[in-house]
């Protein structure tokens, strides 16, 4: 243990060095890694309290440019920092294991539920909000186009979890034949109350044959109409669009 007192005006310090040991080479030095230090940062013996902690394996004492948490003359704790600007700062993560509460129901965290409270301590859902939310929403689409397809066709897709648009962009041409086109996500579908995705269709096609045709685009969730077009019969020399 080393008591150490150097007392100045502004960055004089007084401590308790702790953790010593004795280096075997000649002279022999006592170093000290760890120590509690008042750094003197104004009159009357005003200053910081550390708590320093040095993990460099060398023969150089802990010194108070080692602060792991800082306690200022004015109350403030600082853990990662050494002018904490509120009574709590903190730099750096932090990890909890229980429930955390911010004032009365300001924000809980249900650390059992994994469970966000704001405005209320006992949320439902994964995020439980009591007031107005204001927000923008971001979404990623996906894009599904169709040149040709066949009288009567299906395919299926998985709904990837940054996805919310699906925009069914199924441009036929000019053709004489019946075209129905079902673009069927039978995976990846959110289940959860409140989930929003957002379904476009554009469809358009020249009808060429002398009898009446068929025309129909759909977007399914498992099998399930949930944006479509409707069937449509087509006189000859005639042009479906729908957007």
């Amino acid at each position: 243990m080393k008591v150490v007192n150097r007392v100045a005006l502004n960055n004089g310090f007084t401590g308790i060095g702790l953790g010593g040991y004795a280096t075997t080479g000649s002279p022999i030095l006592q170093v000290a890694k760890s120590a509690i230090i008042h750094e003197r940062t104004g009159y009357n013996g005003t200053g910081n309290l550390m708590f320093c902690n040095d993990g460099t394996t060398n023969n150089n004492d802990v010194s108070n440019t080692h602060a792991r948490m800082t306690i200022t003359s004015s109350g403030n704790v600082g853990i990662g920092t050494t002018n904490p600007g509120s009574v709590l700062h903190v730099v750096g993560d932090v990890a909890i294991s229980s429930n955390l509460a911010v004032d009365t129901n300001t924000l809980f965290v249900d650390s059992v539920g994994n469970k966000v409270g704001i405005g209320r301590t006992d949320p439902g859902a994964s995020l439980d909000v009591n007031g107005n939310i204001i927000g923008q929403v971001i979404a990623k689409t996906r894009t599904i186009t169709k040149g040709s397809s066949f009288s009567d066709e299906t395919e299926t897709f998985t709904l990837n979890p940054d996805e919310n648009r699906i925009f069914l962009n199924n441009n036929q041409g000019n053709i004489g034949s019946t075209r129905q086109y079902y673009a069927n996500f039978n995976a990846g579908i959110p289940t959860e109350i409140g989930t929003i995705i957002y379904l476009e269709i554009y469809s358009r096609r020249y009808q060429t044959d002398t009898t009446g045709r068929g025309h129909r685009s759909e977007i399914q969730f498992n099998g399930v109409s949930v944006l479509s077009t409707g069937y449509h019969i087509l006189s000859q020399n005639k042009t479906y669009e729908k957007h």
